[in-house]
């Protein structure tokens, strides 16, 4: 078979501007279709299927309610807009849309209050007292039974105006005018803004295959509809982004203190729900189209609303008001940079959002006034005749204006439901949450139940819900089925897998790998938890080490030196190795050394050898213990780094000539995206992994691009050329088929990835001399908020017999009306409430029955080889999410200078990925 042809080359982004958008990305996209001669794709999903068959019946519940509108009601659409003049040439914006929680909250609040005193005052023109009804979403959008323009052929548009007063809010009194205009929203071809919403529309404007048709106001308008009462009721209700809601009061709707723990540094969890509509089949299966309601219950932690001072105390875990040293400082940055806090000293009510702590003091600390110098502690005692209690504490730092302003600790009260980031949450914490939030699924039921109840969406006297007829039902029960598991060979046995699960015992690995020369070296602190360890228990672990794996198959050498060295030693010893011809470098690491594991995989790559790390807790459970499993999991991701196979999963859906890819993003954080302040960028990593270099084992790489880019368009050419080619070297032929799996899409990109992803992809078949591949493309995801359960559920039962178990599918009732799709639990939940991946296919030109594709789906859950457990996504999937996540830990540890403003990610990517290196074509990141 000859090499494929080589591709035009693509247009390559060498240093990629700052600011880039989606559009920017389809425009070249599309240039680059037009440049391969290829069309635009149509946004029409792939064909349905018939359900599958295979499998044990089993009978499911969910958190899926039927919806039914008892009647046809018209409505208009109309657009707000909330303002106030503070100076001649400066207007304060109410309905500008924000990102941090205060600020969305507190414009929120003050819309609706706004809102009810606009509605009060000038009830003539809105008439919601009588005969109409309004539904508003807090900010934007205003939803009326009645035209509030009526006979008006003209522009159809009124402000109002109010004295600030007449909303009785503290922040607002002192306004002299609020304006809130109403006008009609531009909507295409309804200039009075008016939408029909009948069962009709329902069924046919919704689910339509060709995703240009369908009309999502009618999906919005519902939303809000049983939305509202928790939009309206802000004294109990923190109305968030995508349907979220927590409850400010928890205590008064059946939630306990246990409910909302404290999870340190001033944190708490609360409680709330997650509602949206949505389209399924329902009990009426294909073909059929019906709205639903997706309820789940959610914990999130939350800053408390206490004191800055008290906060500190909390973050350091002492009472303590003087004497800071700069770890103090750094710990309490970590935990309140980015949260608001409000300071009333001045008589009235001030926002300040805290940018850092500094380790001046109110004694220290001074600024000019009227030319001369004064300390804050006596500003604070002549100004306004505080004396603080707190002298010697450190300060807050807040920019505004452009100036850097220092408050007091003491006189600053965190503001209330701000909920945690990532970047203020430590490791402990982040276990701590982790573990409450993971209730079992009884639990997460009745948290679910007392969500509808304190949302008033099950209240039969909501008037919203009446006015236009909706009916809500009690949560569907749908028809799965249980996929039997696949069969796992060994060099000497072969296992069953019943319930996503299978016992090993003194097993020989299919393949395995060769290592003539490695190393292992030890990295500790200086705490007493090491005194336990020491070189002879080094050495003792390094002999069981390579001793089980000779027993497994690994030809694996005695090693080149056994040795405890320091951390920042530990490039120079790898260095030093690799010169003599170290093939393999195991480290043992305190398991208070947090940083080393990234400067590890990045030393893997400059050097371009294996490495393996584990931490030291987990060692002496080896040694000390006698621990074998643990050891046997850990060798058998040894093979597997160092290019050998554990298992062969048989099962009749897997074909050899059929090459799968898994395709998974890594985001930066939201904030790092783009940082405004040193203007440097951080990139998406996209990973990805595929059986190209060997049948069975999924190995891949990552690319660095720009966050900027909402998909993987340019990504998906050289991913595609890549494996590809890989492949055909391999077999001498192009495969049958190409089976992507693909995370990171969002419901909204399906049009994107049908009309431009697709056709790139079919693009690249052809020019790599495989125009007869099929395509099959699907994608994951566990973004959603469907839950399904056990019909029945013991509540003295753990919370692993509580879930679903492995194996369990549903491809019909649950699934949407015009997708080819299926739901396929695959793992076993140890802990909490199962979340049950979602595969939508959203191209087969295979044509393949839903059996096939979902029997396949669940033998590749069972290729990882490293436990003896399926996994919650198929290997190639899970891959390459630990490829994209590993490619962000090499990018961390390398860092990214202030000065690589325009970052060529292509060089970037030569200089981090793999592809061309001499490690290319094992399964690193196993």
């Amino acid at each position: 078979m000859a090499p494929p042809a080589p591709l035009p080359p693509a247009p390559g982004p060498a240093p990629v501007p700052l600011e880039q958008s989606k559009n920017d990305v389809i425009e070249a996209t599309a240039a680059r279709l037009a440049q391969m001669g290829i069309s635009k794709g149509v946004p029409i999903m792939t064909k349905n299927a018939a359900p599958g068959t295979r499998g044990k019946p089993v009978k499911l519940m969910t958190n899926v309610h039927g919806l039914e509108l008892q009647k046809d009601t018209i409505f208009y659409a109309y657009s707000v807009n909330t303002y106030c003049n503070i100076t001649p040439t400066k207007t304060a914006v109410f309905t500008k849309k924000g990102k941090d929680d205060y600020i969305v909250l507190n414009r929120h609040e003050k819309c609706v209050v706004i809102y009810n005193a606009v509605l009060a005052q000038f009830d003539d023109f809105f008439r919601s007292k009588e005969e109409n009804v309004l539904y508003y979403d807090g900010q934007s959008l205003l939803f009326s039974l009645i035209d509030l323009f009526p006979g008006i052929n003209g522009k159809k548009s009124r402000v109002f105006e109010i004295a600030g007063k007449a909303t009785a809010h503290d922040d607002l009194n002192g306004i002299e005018v609020i304006f809130m205009e109403v006008y009609v929203a531009e909507r295409s071809g309804r200039q009075d803004g008016k939408v029909i919403l009948s069962r009709e529309n329902l069924c046919q404007r919704t689910a339509d295959p060709n995703l240009e048709v369908n009309d999502r106001s009618l999906t919005q308008f519902l939303e809000i509809a049983l939305n509202q009462n928790c939009i309206l009721d802000t004294e109990h209700h923190a109305v968030f982004e995508h349907g979220k809601s927590y409850l400010r009061k928890p205590w008064e709707h059946s939630f306990t203190a246990r409910d909302c723990p404290e999870v340190g540094d001033g944190k708490r969890l609360m409680v709330g729900v997650k509602k949206s509509v949505g389209f399924i089949e329902g009990p009426a299966g294909r073909h059929n189209n019906n709205p639903a309601l997706f309820v789940d219950a959610k914990k999130a932690a939350f800053h408390e609303s206490i004191n800055c001072m008290e906060k500190v105390q909390n973050i350091l875990n002492r009472k303590q008001t003087e004497k800071f040293d700069n770890t103090d400082i750094e710990t309490c940055t970590a935990v309140m940079k980015g949260i608001t806090v409000s300071s009333h000293y001045t008589g009235r009510k001030r926002d300040h959002v805290v940018q850092t702590l500094t380790n001046k003091t109110s004694r220290t600390a001074c600024f000019d006034v009227d030319g001369e110098k004064i300390f804050l502690i006596d500003y604070f005692k002549s100004k306004y005749n505080i004396n603080l209690r707190c002298p010697d504490a450190p300060l807050l730092v807040c920019k505004e204006r452009g100036a850097l302003n220092y408050y007091p600790l003491e006189l600053c009260e965190v503001q209330p439901m701000q909920r945690v980031t990532i970047p203020q949450t430590t490791p402990f914490q982040s276990q701590k949450t982790t573990k409450e939030c993971a209730i079992p699924p009884l639990v997460r039921q009745e948290n679910i139940e007392k969500g509808l109840i304190a949302t008033k969406i099950t209240d039969p006297e909501n008037r919203f819900m009446q006015a236009i007829g909706l009916k809500v039902y009690p949560p569907l029960a749908v028809n799965g089925r249980q996929l039997p598991g696949a069969t796992l060979g060994y060099a000497n046995n072969k296992f069953a897998a019943e319930a996503g699960k299978w016992r090993t015992r003194d097993v020989k690995y299919v393949d395995g790998a060769n290592c003539n020369c490695w190393a292992m070296y030890a990295i500790l602190d200086s705490s007493r938890r090491n005194q336990n360890f020491d070189q002879n228990k080094l050495s003792k672990f390094a002999q069981m080490f390579y001793k089980d794996a000779r027993a497994r198959g690994i030809n694996l050498e005695t090693p080149a030196e056994v040795k405890m060295i320091a951390q920042s030693d530990a490039k120079s010893v790898m260095e030093y190795g690799v010169k003599n011809g170290c093939q393999f470098f195991f480290f043992v690491t305190a398991d208070s050394i947090t940083n080393f594991h990234g400067q590890m995989k990045l030393f893997e790559r400059q050097l371009e050898v294996v490495t393996q790390d584990m931490k030291l807790s987990v060692a002496l459970k080896v040694v000390d213990e006698g621990k074998r499993l643990t050891l046997e999991n850990v060798l058998n991701k040894t093979n597997i780094k160092l290019g050998g196979t554990n298992y062969i999963v048989s099962s009749d859906s897997i074909n050899p000539e059929h090459l799968i890819l898994g395709i998974g993003l890594s985001h930066p954080p939201p904030a790092a995206a783009f940082e405004e302040d040193t203007g440097k960028i951080v990139p998406t990593v996209v990973g990805y992994a595929s059986n190209c270099y060997n049948a069975n084992s999924y190995i891949g790489d990552h690319i660095f691009f720009s966050a900027k880019r909402q998909e993987t368009l340019a990504a998906m050419e050289e991913i595609v050329t890549t494996i590809m080619g890989a492949y055909m070297q391999r077999a001498q032929k192009p495969p049958k088929a190409l089976i992507i799996y693909r995370s990171g899409v969002s419901e909204g990109s399906y049009a994107l990835i049908l009309q431009n992803e697709i056709p790139l992809i079919k693009g690249t078949l052809e020019k790599v001399n495989a125009p007869a591949t099929k395509l099959i493309f699907i994608v994951v995801s566990k973004e959603h908020s469907v839950r399904i359960f056990n019909q029945r559920i013991d509540p003295r039962a753990r919370a692993t017999d509580q879930n679903i178990p492995s194996g369990i599918v549903v491809d019909t009732e649950l699934v949407h009306p015009s997708y080819k799709e299926f739901y396929l639990n695959s793992h076993t939940t140890l802990q909490g409430s199962a979340l049950t991946p979602r595969y939508t296919i959203l191209f087969d030109d295979h044509n393949s029955p839903m059996d096939k594709i979902e029997d396949l789906t669940y033998a590749l859950t069972h290729h990882h080889q490293i436990v003896n457990l399926a996994t919650s996504v198929p290997t190639p999937l899970y891959a390459a999410n630990e490829n994209a996540k590993r490619g962000r830990d090499i990018l961390t540890a390398r860092g990214i200078d202030p000065n690589e403003n325009n970052l060529n990610l292509n060089q970037l990517t030569e200089e981090l990925a793999f592809k061309n290196t001499k490690i290319g074509k094992v399964r690193r990141n196993a």
